[in-house]
């Protein structure tokens, strides 16, 4: 993902993507509702976008998933975030006919970027840059991020923001009208979901979601966003597009957690070496 690219207006390609659609559907679609959007095409969607991602090489340039990174940083990083989503995958609470599969495995992968960013595509892939993963320093700063983005997708906040960016028939002409992935609607997509902006709201009410998510999976700190806020208004790019609201830190410091699990105090785990030897020693 190079800089230059990187910031394509998210507006100009929601209206290049519109544009596209309007040419190619003639007849008008019956509109349907967020909640009919099943799990099976959310994923469909997810990897649509994924398959475009990995061959638009001008836009995003992705870490090989090869030594010496896939035994360090991509290890240390997919732990995390299985560990992070492992309920989410396992989704006993929803429809048996309406479920994640959780054989599939939701991967993480990470953009060669100075920019400090990172985005979820539906379904639970996971993109992260060099450039964010170089401002961390431990790893429950890298597991706040991680929940943050898998509850946002889970949550259902991505694909209503979506909707509401774009609208329910453009994504279910995506994916009901097999485009090829390397394709215009699948760069188009691509370019939406990396500069996606969700309001100080939305954001709000992840947080106390995320907080409670990393107290009933882990004994990390919950607290992990609050070393980048100190960095917030420095050139942040995940923080423009995931803007924070007044007090944030004293609220993530603050706030009451309904969880029933034990909040952890886990910052790095020193025994395996942590953060430093697995990320920051090889980027």
């Amino acid at each position: 993902m190079t800089n230059a690219n990187l910031r394509l207006s998210p507006i100009l390609a929601i209206v290049f993507l519109l544009i596209l659609f309007s040419a190619c559907t003639k007849k008008p679609v019956t509109s349907i509702a967020p909640s009919e959007f099943t799990k099976e095409q959310r994923l469909e969607l997810g990897e649509l976008i994924r398959s475009a991602i990995a061959l638009d090489q001008d836009n995003f340039t992705i870490l090989p998933k090869a030594p010496p990174y896939d035994t360090s940083v991509y290890f240390l990083l997919q732990n995390l975030y299985n560990q992070a989503t492992n309920a989410m995958r396992v989704d006993n609470y929803s429809p048996s006919a309406n479920r994640w599969n959780y054989e599939r495995e939701w991967p993480v992968t990470v953009l060669v970027s100075d920019e400090r960013n990172a985005f979820v595509l539906p379904g639970g892939f996971l993109y992260i840059t060099t450039g964010l993963l170089q401002t961390m320093s431990e790893e429950y700063e890298a597991y706040y991020i991680l929940s943050f983005e898998a509850n946002l997708m889970n949550e259902g906040t991505l694909l209503n923001r979506l909707i509401s960016e774009i609208n329910t028939n453009a994504l279910v002409d995506i994916i009901n009208g097999n485009p090829s992935p390397g394709g215009q609607q699948g760069q188009s997509m691509a370019q939406i979901l990396s500069t996606l902006t969700f309001d100080s709201d939305e954001v709000w009410e992840n947080d106390i979601i995320t907080a409670a998510s990393i107290c009933n999976t882990s004994k990390w700190d919950r607290k992990g966003l609050l070393p980048l806020l100190v960095d917030i208004d420095n050139n942040f790019e995940w923080f423009t597009y995931r803007p924070s609201y007044s007090n944030r830190d004293q609220f993530i410091s603050t706030m009451g957690v309904e969880s029933s699990g034990d909040c952890g105090s886990l910052q790095t785990n020193y025994q395996s070496g942590g953060y430093q030897r697995y990320v920051l020693d090889r980027l």
